[in-house]
């Protein structure tokens, strides 16, 4: 009965040994289980969030693109690369057709270009014209002139150098005077 007594007992404790390591490593398992279901939550949530910053570099980075490039473009217009006569005459001619009115004369002429010249990265384009135009006009050419280099405004840079006024006789009676304008043109220097 001692044999029998103890091999229950032995019994019962490879059964209670066996039934505890099993509890444990069932445990152990488990909780694997939830780090693995954790990490598999985590990684999803980074991914989308991972796709999320890339949308949205890509979105920056498109938009910084594009803001170069008007950038350069306004830039070119500001400072365009040589001296680049007609284009100058071409937006000077559209300044004067849009501000003219049969109410108000506003007229230029005698458009000449004089010898560029270099100064480091830069050249200058001096100009000089004749303008037939009531005070206030002429003022908004100045104000155009002042303006000039804005970026918003894409007009080229320039500054004026000299202005003659000749009044008008006595026996014309328009109000306009005629202005002899001697202005610098700003462009960048084109190394050949």
């Amino acid at each position: 009965m001692k044999k029998h007594y103890l091999y229950y007992l032995l019994t019962l404790l490879v059964v209670v040994a066996g039934g505890t390591f099993t509890y444990f490593k069932v445990q152990h398992y488990m909780a694997l289980q939830g780090a693995i279901a954790q990490n598999q939550t985590l990684l999803q949530k980074l991914n989308g969030e991972s796709a999320g910053i890339e949308k949205n570099l890509t979105e920056i980075t498109e938009k910084f693109k594009t803001e170069e490039e008007r950038f350069h473009r306004q830039l070119l217009a500001v400072l365009p690369e040589g001296e680049q006569y007609t284009q100058l005459a071409r937006d000077l001619d559209i300044f004067f057709e849009e501000n003219f009115t049969e109410a108000s004369t506003f007229v230029a002429s005698s458009l000449r270009f004089g010898q560029g010249t270099q100064s480091g990265d830069y050249a200058i384009l001096p100009v000089s014209l004749t303008i037939e135009s009531s005070e206030k006009n002429f003022f908004k050419f100045m104000e155009f002139v002042e303006n000039s280099g804005a970026l918003a405004e894409n007009t080229r840079i320039m500054d004026i150098q000299s202005v003659r006024i000749a009044l008008p006789g006595e026996e014309a009676s328009t109000g306009n005077y005629n202005y002899t304008v001697n202005l610098n043109a700003y462009s960048r220097h084109v190394t050949e």
